[in-house]
């Protein structure tokens, strides 16, 4: 028992296995050597640390429990049986937990916590004439390392269960001969509308995406916004080149590993994949408005893959692709008063600065104010149409 509570998983076995082969083996890329390891290895030999929650085992005991009714969920999922209540719920809570316990989020939120350590201390040490030394340096990280912690991330998903309880759930069987690979960091945070920002919890447009099988694979999404498959559960799916981008994107948003039964879903790990993949880990988890050593605004940026690859369930409506994306902002999908306000005044906001914002795709400055007033005008009207059709009497 000792020596079961000293390997805590960060990715459950339960899951892994649905990837291994009948010897309960499968092969991994490694990102740290840029390559196959040199054998098939055992699912349970994967993703975990010792004593990753706590050398008490409290929390790994916890998580134990909630991995057995994660995992009859899943295979219920799996085998395409009836799903209850209870069941969406509990698929709900596993991608949640599932996104906030993995070493990668841990990663995610030190360095996220370090900038902002970092921050204030050179602003204080600015204003008091000292020198921003690697002693300082060192202290933010030590520091850093010090507040976030993996049991911390883990109780904090309890908390955000209550985002996603107005979110659909649809599960999508493939028929195809090229499989579902997963990874040290399979859950996927997406939003096809606001691609570069709104990975919040409440935002809207967000979706959360879990391969749960070579076969299967989960997507918990915005269905008010994506409506293509509302009311549906399940979906079958024929398409190789989709389960490429799933693929792909599992991929790209890995922490080192990359799990698969199958050899030939490593081809898809190219030069240009891995560069990708690189640009995930050194993206800058926070960034700063002013002059280094002032006051400065931080702003910080959740979990999410930057990259698109095209998927029919999270496909924009018309009406939401007419607005040009620097008019766009990622309300909540619960009302909000201030929200409400800032979008009445965002045009008038943009047009007194000195020119015209850049399109974040393009890079290019907007044609005409004109284009503008009216981006900013669909987006009010549309939020207002989206809240409305969510019962909020406004």
């Amino acid at each position: 028992m000792e020596n079961k509570k000293k390997k805590q998983h960060y990715v459950p076995k339960f899951y892994l296995k649905l990837f291994a082969d009948s010897e309960n083996k499968f092969y991994a890329y490694d990102f740290n050597i840029r390559g196959l390891l040199s054998k098939r290895v055992y699912y349970e030999s994967q993703c975990y640390k010792k004593y990753f929650y706590g050398e008490d085992g409290i929390l790994e005991n916890q998580l134990s429990k909630k991995e057995g009714k994660w995992a009859t969920a899943c295979k219920k999922a799996i085998a395409g049986e009836e799903l209850k209540d209870i069941d969406f719920v509990l698929l709900k809570e596993f991608v949640l937990y599932q996104k906030q316990r993995t070493a990668s989020n841990n990663n995610h939120l030190v360095e996220e916590r370090t900038s902002i350590i970092r921050e204030c201390a050179k602003q204080l040490y600015s204003f008091k004439g000292w020198e921003f030394d690697a002693s300082a340096e060192d202290f933010c990280k030590q520091r850093a390392v010090e507040e976030i912690t993996p049991a911390e991330n883990v109780a904090i998903a309890s908390g955000l269960l209550k985002y996603v309880e107005d979110m659909g759930v649809l599960i999508v069987k493939y028929s195809t001969s090229n499989k579902l690979l997963t990874t040290d960091s399979p859950v996927i945070t997406l939003n096809s509308f606001m691609r570069f920002q709104g990975y919040g919890y409440d935002n809207i447009g967000v979706a959360f995406m879990m391969p749960l099988s070579p076969n299967t694979l989960l997507i918990i999404y915005d269905d008010q916004l994506y409506k293509q498959y509302k009311g549906k559960i399940y979906v079958e799916n024929d398409l190789e080149d989709e389960v490429l981008n799933v693929n792909r994107y599992e991929i790209i948003h890995a922490e080192g590993k990359v799990f698969s039964a199958e050899i030939k879903n490593f081809d898809l790990i190219t030069n240009e994949i891995t560069e990708f993949h690189q640009r995930e880990i050194e993206r800058n988890k926070t960034h700063f408005l002013g002059p280094e050593g002032s006051q400065r605004l931080i702003i910080t940026k959740a979990e999410g893959t930057d990259y698109y690859y095209e998927l029919p369930y999270l496909a924009l409506p018309r009406e939401y692709r007419r607005i040009p994306y620097n008019c766009r902002e990622a309300i909540p999908r619960h009302f909000d008063k201030c929200w409400a306000e800032k979008l009445a005044v965002k045009y008038q906001v943009l047009s007194m600065t000195k020119r015209l914002p850049l399109d974040v795709k393009t890079e290019k400055v907007l044609p005409s104010k004109t284009e503008l007033k009216m981006g900013c005008s669909r987006m009010r009207n549309l939020a207002l149409i989206y809240w409305r059709e969510k019962g909020y009497n406004l």
